[in-house]
């Protein structure tokens, strides 16, 4: 297990030192003078289930369906994952019932819930933090006296309000799919993983450019400087990431004709889809600076003695401040009360343009149909708002802050991530366009405002002192 990956200590120590992660890009880039960073790789057994933050959640019913929307006459949608949500996961349902807003009785009608919602028995946990520190209750009955209530199950098929967010932790340490899929099966006699190895390219029986079906029948792959090739017997498994998955495509021989005949790749399956349609949220960080007297997790920053204190805790008992991540999350729709009406209604208009316009692909159009539906009837959520109980801006030391940031849920930009040699260890090119549609640029601006504004109401803001980041503007400004 990589140090920082499982153990919820090292975890920290590696945020609080800026994270030790690979970049796939070669360089930032930037996007209206603001620095963008590339993703990052999990590259190791789980991938990147052994990277994320923690989060254990669903989306909303709405969105699983759409899926079946672009394939008539399959079974993906919310219904039918059920079963395999369930199935992978085993729930400690302690400290589900923590947060403001529900009375008892609704926690309980949500626990029957549970039973039909929520897996007991499989090989991913998820709990609950045990310590959330001093803003997360209020920072919540604020959202709640602004109309926004908490859910007390947002993995139902509703995912909209306030949350206490699931984290994929068990004792302490990081449930992900290595040791809970990899690890149990590892002594199987028909089972072989080579680690430090790079799939180059899959070759198929069958033919080619007329349409009929391809069959993958053997891998290359790069070990150790030296190319081997598996032969299959059965079936290959194309499994190598969002980021991977269409570059060994290409390598393949499978993409758009006019990449690949640039560098001289024989075309197999001329489908130009590949590598198109990549989509990322994108956040905003807003910073407050909070009264002294609270706890955050600032104090691990800051106070070397703690830190130790609560590691030498972490190490006997997996508790403590270590033992801890991100939990108040809010899901906002478009017809919650805090959502300015006239917000929603420019952004319906610039939905509506971008669908109005020259060069969509016939998936985007159908998207940006459905994305509109979604926004004029406020049935799913368009913004995500995430709690950080310390400071991410050039924090300083004993001091303690808030921070907020602010998610765009359902982006109309689109990226590409597409082979620029034939050099199989040579990262993609990828190019996440951010805020290629004016509808972005304008969501986010309007999620931050939404951010800001909620922290001017009570209880939270009476344990703020300060707005840090954005700046706030002199009223004798322009």
């Amino acid at each position: 297990m990589p140090p920082m990956i499982g153990c919820l200590k090292r975890f920290h120590r590696s945020m609080l030192q800026g994270g030790s992660f690979k970049k796939l890009g070669n360089k930032d880039f930037l996007c209206f003078g603001v620095r963008f960073t590339m993703p990052v790789g999990g590259k190791m057994l789980g991938g990147s289930t052994g990277i994320n933050l923690f989060a254990w959640d669903r989306a909303s019913k709405l969105e699983y369906d759409a899926w079946q929307l672009f394939m008539k006459e399959s079974d993906w949608n919310f219904d039918n994952l059920l079963p395999y949500f369930i199935k992978s996961e085993t729930i400690d349902l302690k400290n589900n019932d923590v947060f403001p807003g529900p009375s008892p009785k609704d926690y309980a009608e949500a626990r029957k819930e549970f039973e039909f919602d929520d897996g007991f028995s499989g090989p991913i946990h998820a709990s609950y933090n045990t310590i959330y520190g001093d803003l997360a209750f209020p920072l919540a009955s604020t959202w709640n006296n602004l109309k926004v209530p908490t859910n007390p199950n947002p993995i139902g098929g509703n995912s909209s309000g306030v949350r206490n967010e699931r984290s994929a932790v068990v004792n302490g340490v990081r449930s992900y799919s290595a040791p809970a899929y990899y690890c149990p099966a590892s002594t199987r006699k028909n089972l072989h993983v080579l680690t430090g190895a790079q799939a180059s390219k899959i070759f198929f029986s069958g033919p080619k450019y007329a349409g009929g079906d391809l069959t993958a029948i053997s891998v290359s792959f790069i070990s150790n400087g030296v190319t081997h090739k598996a032969h299959a017997s059965k079936e290959v498994i194309l499994s190598a990431g969002a980021v991977q998955t269409p570059q060994l495509l290409e390598l393949s021989g499978i993409g758009d004709q006019k990449i690949l005949s640039r560098l001289g790749i024989e075309t197999l399956v001329d489908l130009p889809g590949v590598g198109t349609n990549l989509q990322d949220h994108i956040y905003t960080t807003s910073q407050w600076v909070t009264i002294p007297n609270i706890t955050t997790f600032d104090i691990l920053r800051y106070n070397a003695t703690f830190l130790e204190e609560q590691t030498v805790l972490y190490e006997r008992t997996h508790t403590g401040f270590l033992n801890t991540r991100g939990n108040n999350v809010v899901f906002l729709n478009s017809n919650d009360s805090i959502f300015p009406h006239s917000d929603v209604q420019d952004l319906i208009q610039k939905l509506e343009a971008a669908l109005s316009g020259t060069g969509l692909t016939p998936i985007q159009r159908m998207q940006f149909q459905i994305q509109l539906e979604w926004l004029q009837d406020g049935s799913v959520p368009q913004a995500e708002f995430i709690l950080n109980s310390n400071g991410m801006i050039n924090p300083a030391n004993d001091t303690k802050y808030m921070c907020i940031l602010a998610g765009l849920m359902h982006p109309l930009s689109r990226g590409t991530i597409h082979i620029n040699s034939t050099d199989p260890l040579a990262h993609p090119v990828i190019n996440p366009d951010y805020f290629s549609f004016d509808y972005d640029l304008q969501s986010l601006s309007s999620f931050t405002s939404i951010g800001v504004e909620v922290t001017k109401h009570q209880p939270i803001a009476n344990l703020l002192v300060e707005q840090q980041f954005p700046p706030t503007r002199d009223r004798s400004e322009p």
